[in-house]
């Protein structure tokens, strides 16, 4: 039984614009719900995850700058760290200044980037995701005057041929880890993996390798993937992660990462209803429980003996549910037993509007 999903960020949750979609944050919660532990897995520094999933907030842990920090977001401490001490951190962006690169880092949870231009281009690429980010001159100079260890390097491509000559100037470095993509390289201590990461935290929860999941789509998710009992790879990720993959799913501008929670590990296909009520929004919180027979209209309103279950009127939405209630015809628990997917309450979801899920089994 699957208990921690390990998920990356771009290029898996994110789609090619870098949006996080509603279906894939619905997904997210959906797991959480089950009662499966989503550990955002992500190269970004902790402050910059997605904005939209800072707002929703309800992880507790997050692996960040490609294993570089594990951080319990409840206590803020940091669980795991291992990152560039600060002298060898400047030597690497020394190298790579006549190179005409763009150059960041990612020092005390914080994103620097380098240069007045650099930085402008950041915040209108990702922009409110890269709210939290800094604008520094020279970051060398402020690794020699701080002494700060530095969480991640990244290094962008704006130049023919600057990859190749990057690779060539980072053959000295052979001490630190690289994961290199279509525009650029992010580099970090070799004791900094993803895969370190998750296993560290692993550890920590107690958890077996077979009751860890992972999904990804570059190279940077390789040592994920090898602490893991059930992986997944992107239908857009590279072909080395696809040839270690236990399934491949959609891309992400097809919700790849919706599908593999809902069909791989809830065990059913989503699709969405709109209540007759004349409620405007859906909400996710839902959960699986088995019920005798129909007592558990006691608890959650008026039950239908079979079939699916309507949204309260209007004027009874405080006393009544608006769930979406699926019976199966031979119930596997016998006459009586039924497996009951519901949408949400009232109660639990407290002033927000809601709709009805209907789940298919």
């Amino acid at each position: 039984m699957i208990k921690l999903l390990a998920v990356d960020m771009d290029g898996t949750c994110l789609d090619s614009r870098n949006r996080l979609p509603q279906k894939v944050l619905e997904a997210l919660a959906a797991a959480q719900e089950a009662g499966i532990l989503v550990v955002p897995t992500t190269g970004r520094t902790l402050t910059c995850l997605p904005r939209a999933l800072r707002q929703r907030g309800g992880y507790r842990y997050v692996i960040s700058s490609n294993g570089a920090e594990v951080t319990d977001m409840e206590s803020g401490q940091s669980l795991f760290q291992a990152q560039i001490p600060a002298q060898r951190a400047a030597q690497v962006l020394r190298a790579a200044k006549p190179l005409h690169l763009g150059i960041s880092t990612h020092q005390d949870h914080e994103f620097l980037l380098q240069g007045r231009v650099f930085f402008t281009l950041g915040r209108l690429l990702y922009g409110k995701d890269a709210e939290n980010t800094r604008y520094a001159r020279d970051i060398a100079a402020g690794l020699d005057q701080q002494g700060s260890q530095v969480e991640e390097i990244q290094l962008f491509f704006f130049t023919k041929g600057s990859r190749e000559k990057t690779k060539a100037m980072l053959a000295e470095f052979s001490d630190l880890e690289m994961a290199w993509s279509g525009g650029y390289v992010e580099i970090y201590s070799r004791q900094a993996t993803k895969g370190t990461a998750l296993a560290a935290l692993g550890q920590k929860l107690g958890l077996k390798k077979e009751e860890i999941a992972c999904i990804g789509d570059a190279a940077n998710d390789l040592p994920m993937f090898a602490q893991a009992g059930l992986r997944f790879a992107m239908g857009n990720a590279i072909q080395e992660l696809k040839d270690q993959a236990d399934v491949i799913v959609a891309g992400n501008d097809q919700d790849g990462v919706a599908q593999a929670i809902y069909q791989h590990l809830l065990g059913r296909e989503a699709t969405q209803e709109t209540c007759s009520a004349g409620i405007s929004r859906c909400c996710i919180f839902w959960w699986k429980f088995v019920a005798e027979g129909g007592k558990i209209a006691e608890e959650r309103g008026q039950v239908p003996k079979r079939g699916f279950g309507r949204c309260a009127p209007r004027s009874k939405r405080r006393n009544y549910p608006c769930v979406t209630i699926i019976f199966r015809s031979a119930p596997p628990g016998g006459p009586g037993r039924w497996e009951i997917f519901s949408a949400g309450s009232w109660a639990v979801s407290g002033s927000r509007s809601i709709c009805a899920n209907r789940w298919k089994l």
